[in-house]
């Protein structure tokens, strides 16, 4: 009973004051009409891949070096040939790898378009010497807006987002990063083989032990596997199973319309309420 007649009180007490409720709930719902009407809409492009099986991986060098006692000083240096997944995504992430995806590109114009002068292919004049983009700032753009990798535990598959304003080009740039990668990790691979059996020759070279040679010789054969393998896969880290495309015109990612509505609605109701209710109680102290 006394529940019933708390809520008929508090109902009669917003109906007495429905401005308080009517203005802040207008307010913040023309606020997101006008920002999703007026913000520029961004589109995502995902890839999904999976690690490929770096096939000979080096597992059995250490061993077999190890079995020499001329072999093991540099059995470290020859196991692991393979570029491991958990490097691999590192490498994704990195400064370095993200930074020679930007020049290599030319995007600095297009990711600080606002502040480049297409006219004179140059940074707008009017900007101070501290506001002229740097490769630091479009890599940490790229990291914190632009680039997102995730990893589904269970599966071990791979997922690498793309946000950006052009949905060809986020479908773009989505592509050409994994890619970019499978040719980065190729030709670290590919150089580590070179410089192993580079050493492993002069290796040769000193022992005559024929067990020795015979070891240095297995050794050799695994870089060789390992650089041919290199030299033809060309998915070498990771193989797309779903390559990114151009999401639809209107599959827009942000801003997200109907969430950003339905939010400023109940964010404008909770805040009228509430002004509703501290207008009531500091009403008596205005007599």
């Amino acid at each position: 009973m006394n529940s019933s007649t708390d809520l008929g009180r508090f109902l009669s007490l917003l109906a007495q004051r429905k401005l308080f409720v009517i203005v802040p709930t207008l307010g913040l719902l023309l606020i997101a009409l006008l920002y999703t009407y007026l913000a520029t809409p961004l589109y995502r492009a995902q890839v999904l891949i999976a690690p490929t099986e770096q096939q000979p991986d080096g597992s059995g060098l250490g061993a077999l070096a190890s079995q020499f006692g001329g072999l093991a000083s540099f059995a470290g240096v020859l196991v692991g040939g393979g570029a491991k997944k958990d490097q691999a995504l590192a490498i994704l992430r990195s400064h370095r790898f993200t930074e020679n995806f930007i020049v290599s590109r030319n995007l600095m114009p297009t990711l600080f378009r606002d502040k480049w002068d297409a006219q004179n292919s140059s940074w707008k004049s009017s900007l101070d010497t501290t506001d002229v983009p740097s490769i630091a700032d479009a890599v940490r753009k790229f990291d914190e807006k632009i680039r997102r990798v995730s990893e589904d535990q269970r599966t071990g598959l791979v997922q690498l987002s793309i946000t950006w304003e052009d949905r060809e080009i986020a479908a773009l740039w989505a592509n050409e990063m994994i890619q970019d990668l499978n040719d980065f990790l190729r030709q670290i691979a590919l150089d580590q083989s070179s410089a192993n059996i580079e050493f492993l020759r002069a290796e040769l070279e000193k022992n005559s032990l024929i067990q020795v040679r015979q070891a240095i010789f297995s050794l050799i054969e695994q870089q060789v596997e390992l650089s041919m393998l290199a030299n033809t896969r060309r998915e070498y880290a990771f193989e797309v199973l779903d390559p990114a495309v151009a999401p639809d015109f209107d599959d827009v990612y942000w801003p997200m319309k109907v969430a950003l509505i339905a939010f400023a609605l109940i964010l404008g109701a909770v805040v009228g309420v509430f002004a509703a209710l501290i207008g009531q109680a500091i009403a008596p102290l205005r007599l």
